[in-house]
């Protein structure tokens, strides 16, 4: 995850932060390439953003 994705100029970092702990709750059931889709749709709210993004998706399989 990278600052871009998070930080908005005009907004303290929490609210980005809380966007995201939103965003990652929606969807569980979502195959991961989709999920990691939905968070970035969630987290640029359609905007082109003028800093970096970077974002990295891991799905856990076979744990309890």
């Amino acid at each position: 995850m990278s600052g871009g994705l998070i930080g908005r100029r005009a907004e303290p970092i929490d609210d980005g932060f809380d966007r995201l702990a939103q965003a990652a709750g929606q969807n569980p059931a979502l195959q991961i390439g989709a999920w990691c889709q939905s968070l970035l749709d969630a987290l640029t709210q359609g905007e082109t953003l003028a800093g970096d993004v970077a974002l990295a998706c891991i799905e856990l399989r076979g744990l309890p």
